[in-house]
């Protein structure tokens, strides 16, 4: 007798793979194709206040992976340097200094913290300020603030989140009415797909919430 528990159980349910290298999932995106240009030449002339600034900018995982040739590229182009490790990540000259912290829940990467300390109204920091703002970052100067989030802001966070949840997490009815090699390709009885479909719902929901508080406690 097949044991449909198991069946239901075996990663194979989801019908995709998850990707594990990288940033997984979001990660192995293709790179903006039309990326805004930021550089010295269209940043404006440096006023006569060199006031030292800690600005912290918040990301969408998957809009730090679509941009980050883009960003790195322009620390490049201001002369900042790798000086960090993998649990690290930094990148600083004389001048300026960059750390960047990534949000992660499951493997996947789902927000990206990028610190910068300088100076407010270098060329550097404005024009970081622009590129981070045209991929829709959020920032505040005080390093002890988190930025704010509207409540439609964070109703699309959850939702790429729980979208990427199912990717792992939901049965895929197709499949287990067709029969797969997990249980010698005969098809699962409807009454075992529609408690597996029950059962996930009701986990859904406990992970929505969990991803609620989670985001209400990283965002302030």
């Amino acid at each position: 007798m097949i044991d449909y528990r198991s069946v239901l159980n075996c990663k194979a349910i989801s019908g995709q793979e998850p990707n594990i290298a990288g940033d997984v999932g979001v990660d192995t995106m293709p790179t903006e194709s039309a990326v805004p240009s930021v550089g010295r030449e269209q940043t404006e002339a440096r006023s006569t206040d060199f006031s030292v600034v800690k600005r912290r900018f918040f990301l969408r995982g998957s809009v730090y992976s679509r941009n980050k040739v883009a960003i790195k590229e322009l620390f490049k182009e201001h002369g900042l340097k790798w000086k960090g490790t993998l649990d690290f990540p930094q990148w600083m000259n004389s001048e300026h200094r960059i750390r960047a912290e990534f949000i992660r829940e499951n493997e996947v990467t789902t927000g990206a913290i990028i610190r910068y300390d300088g100076v407010a109204t270098s060329d550097f920091c404005i024009a970081l300020t622009r590129l981070l703002e045209s991929f829709g970052a959020e920032y505040t100067d005080d390093e002890e603030q988190r930025p704010s989030v509207s409540d439609d802001k964070l109703e699309e966070l959850i939702a790429e989140d729980l979208r990427i949840w199912d990717v792992c997490h939901r049965p895929n009815v197709e499949l287990l009415r067709k029969g797969s090699i997990h249980n010698g390709y005969q098809p699962v009885p409807e009454p075992f797909i529609n408690a597996a479909l029950a059962d996930w719902k009701e986990r859904r929901e406990v992970e929505k919430a969990r991803l609620i508080a989670a985001k209400k406690e990283q965002l302030g």
